[in-house]
């Protein structure tokens, strides 16, 4: 590859740099107010039409950098002034003009910057051939060979010839320094364009769409404009498809942004992935069969996909902020409430019309002939008032008889049976509108859930007014792990409470919670800050489980923005243990794929589900902990028991159990630490390890004392002269998990559902004496407070040079 200066016209460089907000500001007024009537307006590139002269095996095309008017809707809404790239004598185009070629062609390429400052141009490159798996970059849009970054000052002529090399998926795109991808903002965030290698006998009538998100300079990025082939929703394309008509897309990311690409109704096959300079194309066996994928930032990748039904679809981004109007967009000024056009969003949204062919059955894929039975469910959506564990929101109950204080912050487990017809009626308590879509579920259109667009012209799913509600149909053909969700106004109603896990089951199969364990991840609201919660908690009960049993662990990712969420179980030292993948999107891993490995590396995207089979070998504590963006993490603990002491069914019995294993491993502290070290304090200002566990047995009567309606004890501890001795403490800390454990035995499995004053609530001088928890859930608190203490005793053991009883060899 080699490349030289043409020519420059008169006049320096002006470069812009990113040192400071004001420094934004002042740029970003440049791109709200600069430009002329003289400034050409781009043209919206849907892609279909390669750039340049190809001919006689080799392509000539020349580009231009240059100011240009933008419409990200429709052309009489609201413009931005931004750098886009053009043919030279041709109107700008955003995303820029598409470079399409086959393999091994000879490119020569011009790239004239009539832009006000220095641009750097990544991507005119040769795409290396080779079997071997590139090495992965930290950053996968950056330019790993600085020389091939061409520099183009103002009014410059950079001329570039190269091999095309390798078929695949790629882009080419500028900006006004040499930094990241990842680093673009401003004027110049809509310099990209898709390049495309195709192999011999490709199929060159697929589509390609580039995904790119405008962000002003300085400004947020969880708050920008996200396009698909320069145009936001409701302006996005809308394509006409046909029933079994086979479908091929390439998906470019040219964005600074993950995204989690969801298609409504279907399944599609991923056929390669890849980013700038490296494309991966799956051998049949490699291929996945999903409703979403994640494309990381700078990423690509190839799908097929055949529609079996008609009606409206969507395929979009299922992180919130990209698929809503932008709101206080500066600049950018648009209607962001709902409206029929629009149906409450924007940005990364595709619209999919898919109409019967003079031969098609509207019919699910591989459905079962349908059961003639019918199994009904009423689905009650209602506010869930605050606490001090949660903020207000809403929630899904399967059941009316939930009281306010017993709702749910996540909704309860929707299990379905395959091949069986079921009908859920949507009972909507809330005071604003709502709908139900059935993430994954291969249904009929007009029970996706989007109101005033899933469905067909005679038949459409509307918005559920308050009061009302709506039967939903539907004949699941495949057992796997799915989510229902709201789908109006998606941010808030998904963000505050509305999701649930949806289960479903071969026939003839029963769900049992004892070895069916489901970790839905949300988020306590709406924004990217708020806590990450595992069914609906930040802080969850410890899990028992019984050594050499094997259990089904479904993990849900229905976060706002978490679109890289890491998970792991790991054992007491840290190291991870094994289990086997064998699901994805609801959809049976093939043998291929479903392989036994170590319990970290993965990642689950927004809107996926990962199913795994676990047995886990030895008696002890293991943890599992999931993290994700800006380091939230949520972790439990998972009890490990011996197969003579298997868990039951029974709410009140399992939480027993749990009371008393954490009380069994403080209580053997107390009875192991040597009486002359009790005192003992690591430093001068922390609790001696004799007032670490009056501190946990103290606060066991607040679970005990509110179970049986008696005083709650007062804020500060008992005194550490109080108690005599080594026996006296030993004596309080038992007795203190015994009248905890007769109080659970008491209740039952209905009394632990009572709710109580939260005895915590005072941290909140608003609902102080007046927030309420379930009795089961304070319990759980509690054990979770007394499994901390037990870290900080540990760490007394190591410090004073002894060992903990529980890390002992086994004798």
């Amino acid at each position: 590859m080699g490349f030289s200066l043409i020519h420059r016209l008169d006049g320096g460089p002006t470069f812009i740099r990113r040192f400071a907000l004001l420094a934004g500001s002042l740029l970003l007024l440049s791109v709200t107010v600069v430009g002329d009537q003289n400034t050409p307006t781009a043209i919206c590139n849907d892609n279909r039409t390669p750039a340049g002269i190809l001919a006689h095996g080799a392509l000539q095309i020349h580009l231009e950098a240059r100011q240009a008017v933008w419409y990200p809707n429709r052309s009489d809404a609201a413009h931005l002034v931004v750098a886009a790239f053009g043919e030279e004598g041709h109107a700008p185009q955003i995303p820029g003009p598409l470079v399409r070629i086959p393999m091994r062609v000879e490119v020569s390429a011009t790239i004239r910057n009539s832009l006000d400052h220095t641009i750097y141009v990544h991507g005119l490159a040769s795409r290396p051939e080779t079997s071997l798996q590139p090495q992965a970059l930290a950053d996968p849009t950056t330019t790993a060979d600085a020389a091939a970054t061409l520099e183009v000052p103002v009014g410059a002529v950079r001329e570039v010839r190269f091999k095309s090399g390798a078929a695949g998926s790629y882009y080419y795109w500028a900006s006004n320094d040499r930094q990241s991808l990842l680093m673009r903002t401003g004027p110049d965030s809509m310099l990209s364009g898709a390049f495309v290698v195709d192999a011999p006998g490709a199929h060159d009538s697929d589509r390609v769409f580039v995904v790119n998100t405008w962000v002003p300079a300085g400004g947020n990025a969880f708050h920008p404009l996200p396009t698909i082939n320069g145009k936001s929703w409701p302006d996005t394309e809308r394509l006409v498809l046909k029933v079994g008509e086979p479908i091929r897309w390439r998906w470019i990311n040219t964005s600074d942004s993950d995204h989690a690409m969801h298609l409504h109704g279907f399944y599609f096959q991923v056929n390669g992935v890849g980013d700038q300079d490296h494309f991966q194309e799956f051998a049949r066996l490699e291929r996945l069969t999903v409703v979403t994928q994640e494309m990381l930032p700078g990423g690509t990748f190839n799908m097929t996909w055949v529609p079996e039904r008609s009606g409206h679809w969507l395929m979009h981004c299922h992180m919130t902020f990209h698929m809503m109007q932008p709101e206080n967009l500066p600049g950018y000024a648009i209607a962001a409430h709902y409206t029929p056009e629009n149906a409450g969003m924007g940005g990364l949204v595709l619209g999919l019309d898919v109409q019967p062919s003079s031969n098609s059955i509207s019919t699910a894929s591989n459905a079962p002939a349908a059961s003639s039975s019918v199994h009904k469910f009423r689905l009650v959506v209602r506010e869930r008032p605050g606490s001090s564990r949660y903020f207000a929101g809403f929630s899904y109950h399967l059941s009316e008889s939930a009281t306010e204080t017993s709702l749910p912050p996540v909704g309860s487990p929707l299990v379905l049976t395959r091949g069986e017809r079921a009908e859920i009626e949507v009972i909507n308590e809330l005071k604003e509108p709502t709908t139900v879509h059935w993430h994954g579920i291969e249904l009929e259109s007009p029970y996706d859930g989007v109101p005033d667009w899933s469905g067909t012209g005679k038949e459409t799913t509307p918005a559920i007014a308050p009061g009302h509600t709506f039967v939903a149909h539907m004949t699941p053909p495949r057992a796997g792990t799915f989510i229902y969700h709201s789908h109006w106004h998606e941010q808030k109603q998904l963000g505050e409470g509305l999701t649930g896990p949806l289960v479903v089951l071969e026939p003839g199969a029963k769900f049992d919670p004892a070895t069916d364990k489901i970790f839905l991840f949300s988020r306590d609201g709406v924004e990217s800050n708020e806590p990450l919660l595992m069914n609906g908690s930040s802080q969850p009960a410890p899990i028992a489980l019984v050594a050499g049993t094997t259990y089904r662990m479904r993990f849900i990712n229905i976060t706002p923005v978490d679109s890289d969420l890491t998970y792991s179980i790991v054992d007491a030292s840290g190291a991870p243990v094994s289990w086997r993948a064998i699901a994805k999107d609801g959809q049976d891993l093939p043998q291929e794929q479903a392989t036994t490995k170590k319990t970290s590396g993965d990642t689950i995207t927004v809107g996926e589900t990962r199913d795994y089979s676990f047995t886990p070998n030895q008696v002890g504590e293991l943890y599992l902990q999931a993290a994700a963006f800006q380091r939230m993490w949520v972790k439990t603990t998972l009890i490990v028991g011996p197969q003579e002491l298997r868990p039951l069914a029974s709410p009140s019995a399992t939480l027993l159990d749990q009371w008393n294993e954490i009380g069994r491993k403080i209580i053997a502290m107390s009875e192991d630490f040597p009486e002359d070290k009790y005192d003992y304090k690591p430093a001068a200002n922390m609790r001696s390890f004799a007032e670490r566990l009056i501190h946990a047995a103290s606060a066991k009567y607040f679970f005990t004392n509110s179970a049986l309606g008696h005083k709650l004890p007062g804020d500060e501890d008992p005194p550490r002269a109080q108690f005599k001795n080594k026996a006296a403490i030993v004596e309080y800390v038992k007795k203190s998990f015994a009248d905890g454990a007769a109080a659970i035995k008491s209740k039952g499995d209905g009394g632990i559902s009572d709710a109580v004053v939260d005895p915590f609530g005072y941290d909140d001088p608003q609902h102080a004496g007046k927030a309420q928890i379930r009795l089961g859930d304070l319990a759980h608190n509690l054990i979770e407070h007394s499994g901390e203490v037990y870290g900080q005793l540990s760490v007394y053991y190591r410090v004073a040079g002894m060992t903990p009883p529980e890390s002992r060899p086994k004798k």
